[in-house]
């Protein structure tokens, strides 16, 4: 009657400890970065001696995240490149928009401006062809001074974005550091993993590779 009666209780212990994972699944359904937990169970043995074997009932043994390492390295491998890719594309598409433009950009005044030199070497004597060369060579020597003037801009807000982007790594690697030193208090003689914390810190290096 005892064994029954134990056998009950670590099937009402164990699922008692599935119903509370269950329920912190639930509950953080919407959380950023949460990995659903799932407890993993194992059977009793049965106490030597007695007659026949039926077991002991069941426990839990650990409560585990459901996670793939390997995935999760391959998607911040991408993540950091498409970052990467992005910032490279905006840098160069705000200079080609500039540089290249059709209406304002270089390549017209310098070809208006190698167009002019060309009729003054056709007719050295023209008046008209001077100043047309003259005018067009003021015109493309305030292009430049321009376009120097917003190059040493687009450096600036280069400098000003990655000194935002280490502080924000800084931040980011401070927080990981104090994620790992609670996992390593938690964890001294405590079988299950804390998952949570191991979310946060996911979380935190998605965040740094992103």
């Amino acid at each position: 009657m005892a064994s029954i009666l134990n056998t009950g209780i670590s099937a009402l212990n164990a699922f008692q400890r599935q119903l509370n994972t269950v329920g912190h699944n639930i509950a953080n359904v919407n959380t950023e970065g949460y990995s659903r937990q799932q407890v993993e169970f194992r059977a009793l043995a049965e106490p030597v001696g007695g007659v026949g074997y039926t077991g002991a009932g069941v426990e839990a043994v650990t409560i585990r995240r459901s996670y793939d390492e390997y995935l999760t390295g391959r998607v911040r491998s991408y993540t950091a490149s498409q970052q990467e890719y992005a910032v490279f594309y905006e840098r160069a598409s705000r200079v080609d928009d500039v540089v290249a433009d059709a209406a304002s950009g270089l390549d017209r005044m310098m070809q208006e401006f190698f167009a002019s030199i060309e009729d003054v070497s056709a007719d050295p004597t023209s008046i008209p062809a001077r100043n047309v060369m003259l005018n067009r060579s003021e015109v493309l020597t305030d292009r430049f001074r321009s376009l120097d003037g917003w190059m040493e801009d687009l450096r600036a807000q280069a400098n000003r974005d990655m000194d935002t982007f280490v502080q924000e790594i800084n931040g980011l690697g401070a927080a990981i550091a104090d994620v790992n030193r609670r996992i390593q208090e938690v964890s001294v003689n405590r079988a299950n993993p804390p998952n949570d914390l191991l979310d946060q810190r996911d979380k935190l290096i998605d965040d740094l590779s992103g």
